[in-house]
């Protein structure tokens, strides 16, 4: 008999999801609600690629800008439930500017 952790939920199975609507048997359920949108800024397009990715597949809506001035106009235009910003990237005046929005 497997010995059992606190620290580890175990994987839902159907007989377990059936009462979850939309679960698909994937490790993530797709979110019911409006998926978030998250902004993604940085001046390197691989490390934005990247990580639009991997939240592509958690449901997220993804839209990148490469640069501040990029990103203070997106975030003018439109609303965002994240911004995940390059913190070595040139400009540092960009996360007090986005906080003032």
């Amino acid at each position: 008999m497997p010995i059992s952790s606190p620290f580890q939920s175990p994987k839902p199975t159907p007989e377990t999801a059936s009462g979850n609507p939309g679960f698909n048997g994937e490790a993530t359920p797709p979110l019911t609600r409006s998926n978030p949108r998250l902004l993604i800024v940085d001046d390197v397009a691989d490390n934005r690629t990247v990580l639009a990715r991997r939240f592509q597949r958690r449901n997220f809506e993804i839209v990148e800008a490469d640069g501040g001035i990029e990103a203070l106009e997106l975030i003018d235009s439109s609303s965002y439930d994240a911004v995940l910003l390059d913190v070595m990237m040139p400009g540092l005046e960009l996360p007090r500017r986005i906080r003032l929005h």
